[in-house]
């Protein structure tokens, strides 16, 4: 199986359910074909980059949580 046919963004879950075996997931990791944002979170390293890759990484881990942002710090 091809890094391409993966989402930009996946949980190791999203990669199990697809017949991605783990020791081919930690294999393209090592390669660098896939690059771990955070633990069971990996983006492939083909996709174009993420803007907040650390808020991507939240999201896929707690898809239910709710991120504070500071506001009127001149963040935008």
């Amino acid at each position: 199986m091809r890094t391409g046919l993966l989402p930009p963004t996946f949980t190791t879950a999203a990669a199990l359910s697809r017949g991605v075996h783990p020791r081919n997931l930690y294999a393209w990791r090592d390669d660098g074909q896939v690059i771990e944002l955070s633990r069971g979170v990996f983006r492939r390293a083909d996709a174009p980059p993420a803007s907040y890759p650390d808020l991507l990484a939240v999201a896929y881990r707690s898809p239910a949580a709710i991120v504070c942002l500071p506001f009127g710090r001149g963040t935008s």
